[in-house]
Parts: structure tokens; C-alpha cells; sequence
């Protein structure tokens, strides 16, 4: 009987958070600024934007687990103000990042300061933390999958198991593909063509701001 059950549990820890990793590896705004804070040499900043964005899913995930989430997506005014604010921060981001590139300024957290180095990381976790929480599909991810592959009479240890799977998830996958993109021959490689590929990524943070708009 105590076998069984452990076995059920294991099962709705191993579904849910296989779902999770798809969405995970899956490209979007949250990449997006991993990418051009690793490319652009901005360590404190890169580092910062992980434990943001993982901290902001964990939060929404702890929030879906309680139910609170399916309170904010029945009310559609609310998903909608969420959506609106999401994608005008999106595009602002991509504008910000844009603008940077042609003003040829970068945050530099490479000096031998203490509080710069926790400038950049703060306001790394802020830029993540602000991706992940103005991500309105976050949402309805949430809501969707955590309600379907969570039984209500999942345990509370299922649950935390979960919610701390998903969050070393996210650690793992941008820290690791930061650290790739951190690399002495990718970052050889993006030097030659900063400018072209600093400005492909403000783009792409700018229609996924717009593709928030409109809810697409």
C-alpha cells in the first residue's frame, strides 16, 4: 500500500515537471535576456536574471499550488492588465537594450568593487523577476499544467518537491546555457558582430512584447 502510493507520488513529480522542462527549453523572453547579458560580458547581471526568473516561476508556481492563480485567470480583467503591463515592459526592455547598443554602453560589472558587483546582480534579478512575472502565459501555464498533472490529493511533500525541481530546473538551464554563451570563442565570435546580434535580440524582446499585446 506504502509502495503504491510512493510510486503514484513519484509518478506526479516525474509528469509535471517533464512538462515543465519542455516549456523550460523552450525559446522566449526569459532566454532572451540570459542571452544578451552572457554574450554582452555582463556576469553579475546574466547571474542575476537566473535566480530572477527562477524565483518569479517558483513564486507563481507556490501561488497555482494554492489556487490562487486560477482566482487571476477567471478574472479577465486582470489577465488582461497583466498582459498589457507584460508587454509594454517587454518592448520597453527591448528599446532599453537597443538603445544601449548604439550608445555603444554597456553595464560593466567587472570591476573590483563590491557594490557594483551587487548593483549588477540586483538589477539583474530585477529585469528577470519582471520577465518571468509580466509573462501572462506564466499564467496560464500554471494554471493549465499544474492542474492537471497535480491531483488535489497530491502530498505536500509531492508539492515542494515540485515547486524545488522547477526552480533548480530554471537555475540549471540558463546557468548552463549562460555559461555556454559566457565561453572565450562565443563571446570571440559575438564580439565580431555585436552590434548585428545585440540588435537581433532587442528585436526579439520587442515582439515578444508586442505578441503579449495583442495575446498571441
Amino acid at each position: 500500500m506504502f509502495g503504491s502510493s510512493l510510486y503514484s507520488e513519484l509518478g506526479i513529480i516525474y509528469t509535471t515537471l517533464g512538462v515543465y522542462a519542455l516549456v523550460v527549453v523552450s525559446p522566449g523572453p526569459a532566454f532572451t535576456l540570459v542571452a544578451q547579458t552572457a554574450l554582452s560580458g555582463q556576469a553579475r547581471v546574466a547571474t542575476g536574471a537566473i535566480v530572477g526568473l527562477a524565483s518569479a516561476a517558483a513564486f507563481y508556481a507556490a501561488l497555482s499550488m494554492a489556487g490562487l492563480l486560477l482566482v487571476v485567470q477567471s478574472m479577465g480583467w486582470a489577465l488582461r492588465v497583466l498582459q498589457v503591463l507584460g508587454g509594454a515592459y517587454l518592448i520597453w526592455l527591448g528599446v532599453k537594450i537597443w538603445r544601449e547598443q548604439r550608445s555603444g554602453h554597456v553595464e560593466s560589472t567587472h570591476g573590483n568593487s563590491d557594490t557594483a558587483q551587487r548593483i549588477g546582480f540586483g538589477a539583474g534579478m530585477w529585469r528577470g523577476m519582471m520577465v518571468n512575472l509580466s509573462n501572462p502565459k506564466a499564467v496560464v501555464f500554471f494554471v493549465s499544467i499544474y492542474a492537471v498533472a497535480i491531483p488535489e490529493h497530491a502530498s505536500l511533500a509531492t508539492r515542494l518537491a515540485i515547486l524545488a525541481g522547477g526552480f533548480l530546473m530554471e537555475l540549471a538551464w540558463y546557468g548552463v546555457s549562460a555559461r555556454l554563451l559566457s565561453t572565450h570563442e562565443v563571446r570571440r565570435r559575438y564580439l565580431a558582430a555585436s552590434t548585428a546580434v545585440n540588435r537581433v535580440l532587442a528585436g526579439a524582446m520587442v515582439l515578444f512584447g508586442i505578441k503579449t499585446l495583442v495575446g498571441r
